[in-house]
This record gives C-alpha cells, structure tokens and sequence, in this order.
C-alpha cells in the first residue's frame, strides 16, 4: 500500500521523481513489518492478547524514540 501511495502521489503531480529514494527506509521498514502485522493479524482470533500489539506499539513509539514534547524541561 505504500507504494501505491508513493506511485500514485507521483502521477498526480504531488511527490517528485525522488519519492522512492528519499523515503526508502519506510519502503523497507513496510516491507518488514507488514507481512509480520499481517500474521499478528491472522493469528489474533486465536490468541486475543496479539489485538494488542498495535495499540502497546503507538503508545510505545514516542517513548521509544524519545519525541515527548516537553521532556527536556523535565530534570
């Protein structure tokens, strides 16, 4: 889905012909993480602790990444 995103924002006129190259760590990081979610996915039937997995990952993120707006006030 990104790639079609990506490719269709290129045919509108939107991104320029460097959309691939410039964003191709999130080219990669979805070709990792998308069949990965996927099987979390199809397996949250069975195991219904895996639905959640996305939420704990987005609450996660800005702690991981260390983006909280504010926390270089913090001692």
């Amino acid at each position: 889905m990104l790639a079609i995103h990506y490719a269709f924002g290129f045919l509108i006129g939107v991104f320029d012909n460097q959309v691939f190259s410039s964003n191709a760590l999130w080219m990669y990081g979805s070709f990792i993480t998308g069949p990965i979610l996927g099987l979390v996915g199809g397996l949250s039937h069975k195991i219904p602790w895996l639905l959640l997995i996305v939420p704990l990952g987005l609450i996660a993120e800005p702690f991981v990444i260390n983006s909280i707006p504010g926390m270089d006030f913090l001692p």
